[in-house]
C-alpha cells in the first residue's frame, strides 16, 4: 500500500469523525435529540472505519515484510553470505567465481522498487565489485599460469608444456601429480598441498613431472627425482612466486576482493536485520 494513500485515508476518517463531533455538538448546542443520534451514529461508524483501516493496513504490511524476505532479503543474504565463504581463498581453494545471480534477477523485476533507497548505492557498489572481481578471474589466471610456463622455459627447457609436482606413494608406488598455479597464487610448496591432500598415504617420494613435446616421440613426461632436481624446482618455484606477486592483474585482484568482503559484510547485516525485523521498513 502507498504510504501517501494510508496517510489520506486516515486523514479522510478523522475529518469525519471531526464532522460527526461538531454535529453532535450542535445537536446539544440545539438541544434536539435527532441531531445527538444522528451525530453518534456517525461517530461510531467514523472510529470503526479508521480502526479497521489501520489494521488492514498492518496486515497488509505484514504480509508485503514476509513476501520480501522469501524474494528480497532472503535470497539477497544467502547470496552475500555465499559469497563472503569464497572471501578467504588459499592454495586448496584458490580464487573461486562469484555469484550475482539473484541481484540480476531482482534488478530485472518490479522487486528492485521495494528496495529502500538508501541501500540501492550500497547494492550496486556491492556487485560492480563482484562483477570487476569476476572479470579479473579469468585474467589472472592465464598470466598465472604463462608465467609459470616462462620460467619452466628458461629453467628446464623451452619446449616444455606443463610443469608438475608429484609424489611416488609407499608400496603401491602409485604416482600423484598436482599443477602448481594454486601452489604459486598463494605461495605454497605443493610439497606441503600434496602431504595435506593424500594425509591418509605415506608418500615415499617427491618428483618435478615436466612435460614437453619431444619430437621423435611426441609428448612426453618427464620425472625429474633425486635432491638436486628437488632443489633446483625449490628455487625455480622461488622465482616464480615472486613474479606472479608482482603482477598487476594479481595485485588488483586482491584488493577487489578485500574491498568486495568488507562491503559485502556490511550488506549481509543490513539484510539480516531485514529478515529478523521486515517491518521496520
Amino acid at each position: 500500500m502507498s504510504p501517501k494513500l494510508g496517510i489520506r485515508e486516515d486523514v479522510s476518517y478523522a475529518g469525519g469523525i471531526a464532522g460527526a463531533a461538531a454535529f453532535g455538538a450542535l445537536g446539544w448546542f440545539l438541544n434536539s435529540p435527532l441531531l445527538g443520534v444522528v451525530a453518534g451514529v456517525l461517530l461510531g461508524t467514523g472510529l470503526t472505519l479508521l480502526t479497521q483501516s489501520r489494521t488492514q493496513k498492518r496486515i497488509w504490511k505484514r504480509e508485503l515484510g514476509l513476501k520480501n524476505i522469501d524474494t528480497i532479503y532472503g535470497p539477497l543474504y544467502r547470496e552475500i553470505t555465499r559469497n563472503l565463504g569464497k572471501g578467504s581463498p588459499n592454495a586448496r581453494t584458490s580464487f573461486q567465481s562469484l555469484e550475482d545471480a539473484e541481484w540480476q534477477r531482482i534488478k530485472a523485476d518490479y522487486l528492485h522498487d521495494f528496495l529502500p533507497k538508501d541501500s540501492k548505492p550500497q547494492l550496486d557498489r556491492y556487485y560492480g565489485l563482484v562483477s570487476k572481481y569476476d572479470s579479473l578471474l579469468g585474467s589472472v589466471l592465464t598470466q598465472v599460469d604463462r608465467t609459470i610456463l616462462d620460467q619452466a622455459h628458461r629453467v628446464y627447457n623451452p619446449i616444455v608444456q606443463a610443469i608438475q609436482y608429484g609424489a611416488l606413494v609407499a608400496i603401491t608406488n602409485n604416482e600423484l601429480g598436482l599443477g602448481i598455479s594454486a601452489a604459486v597464487l598463494f605461495k605454497e610448496h605443493p610439497r606441503d598441498l600434496l602431504k595435506f591432500m593424500y594425509r591418509d598415504l605415506t608418500l615415499a617420494e617427491f618428483e618435478v613431472v615436466v612435460i614437453w613435446d619431444d619430437v621423435a616421440h611426441g609428448s612426453r613426461a618427464h620425472r625429474l627425482r633425486g635432491p638436486d632436481e628437488l632443489k633446483k624446482f625449490d628455487e625455480y618455484f622461488e622465482t616464480v612466486c615472486t613474479l606472479v606477486e608482482k603482477l598487476e592483474s594479481v595485485r588488483e585482484i586482491r584488493q577487489t576482493l578485500t574491498e568486495t568482503v568488507s562491503a559485502g559484510k556490511t550488506l549481509q547485516a543490513w539484510t539480516l536485520k531485514l529478515i529478523r525485523d521486515p517491518w521496520s521498513m
